[in-house]
């Protein structure tokens, strides 16, 4: 079984999944617990100095990858739409013209979010399939995902 699709990427689906690496990995939930603690802080000394910088470091990293995110959009690998095949040998990407693929053991893990299917090849690398760009084709690409990827790796919820 194959399946082939297209994404066309957009700041939001960028956005959604940087939340995703920042708030997953223990310095951005550091960070975020430091801002949360001195708003609280604030609220046991009534020293406005704690609030402003509270409010900064929890408002400042998602407002941050936002820009981030559009910025990422102005890539020429973004502009056009990206078309995946999965099959049994593994995913092939095609984007403005060049293809490349990877085997299924190359994967290293498998995730959900709200809006993206990430899979991961690396600890950087990644392909984002919108769970809305998939369309009907949801449940092919994670039926083929679960088949062919170590069940450990893998953790889709829709």
């Amino acid at each position: 079984m194959s399946v082939e699709f297209d994404v066309k990427m957009t700041a939001a689906k960028i956005y959604d999944y940087m939340l995703y690496q920042i708030f997953t990995s223990f310095s951005g939930i550091l960070g975020e617990a430091v801002g949360l603690l001195l708003i609280v802080g604030y609220f046991l000394s009534h020293k406005i100095i704690y609030l402003i910088a509270g409010v900064v470091i929890v408002f400042y990293l998602p407002v941050a990858l936002y820009f981030q995110a559009r910025k990422q959009m102005q890539s020429p690998a973004f502009k056009e739409p990206q078309h995946y095949k999965l099959s049994e040998d593994g995913i092939e990407i095609t984007v403005c013209g060049q293809s490349d693929s990877a085997p299924w053991e190359a994967v290293a893990k498998v995730v959900s979010t709200r809006k993206n299917i990430i899979v991961y090849t690396n600890k950087i690398r990644a392909s984002l399939f919108p769970i809305e760009d998939l369309g009907e084709d949801v449940t092919k690409v994670v039926e083929i995902i679960s088949t062919n990827v170590d069940p450990k790796k893998v953790n889709i919820k829709l």
